[in-house]
């Protein structure tokens, strides 16, 4: 094959327009995993941290000002914390779920002792019942 054939129009504008459609389509592949996973670590450093917001503070009290009957907490609650996500490895829960999985394998087992034991009979039952007695008489005809 020489290098003319491969120069001639038609062979020429669908390489080109096989690569643009591939560029393409690696584009939108970039840009769909970006928007997935979000940007890289390095990235996320190298953005600066927004600038503290200018608060207005109150005028402080009066030295001479009595303090109230009811003092005002300066601490805000904290909140409960909950279950943190993920997998939950605390020696009750998991002993709750081996056991539950351990019975639920334990159905399916016998489920599918059940299924091959009514196979085998109906197989076993087939043969001495159909193939053995055409045997019997084909043999007995001769």
């Amino acid at each position: 094959m020489s290098l003319s054939t491969l120069l001639r129009p038609p062979v020429v504008f669908l390489v080109l327009a096989e690569a643009a459609l591939v560029a393409i389509l690696g584009a939108v592949a970039w840009h769909v995993w970006q928007d997935r996973f979000g940007p890289s670590p390095a990235a996320v450093a190298a953005v600066p941290a927004p600038a503290p917001i200018a608060t207005s503070r109150r005028p402080a009290p009066p030295a001479s000002a009595s303090p109230s009957a009811s003092p005002i907490s300066t601490r805000p609650p904290t909140p409960q914390v909950g279950p943190t996500p993920g997998v939950r490895t605390d020696a009750s829960f998991l002993s709750r779920m081996l056991v539950e999985l351990n019975q639920v394998e334990q159905t399916f087992e016998d489920l599918e002792w059940r299924v091959t034991k009514a196979i085998v009979d109906g197989i076993q039952r087939y043969i001495e019942g159909v193939v053995l007695p055409t045997i019997e008489r084909a043999e007995s005809g001769r």
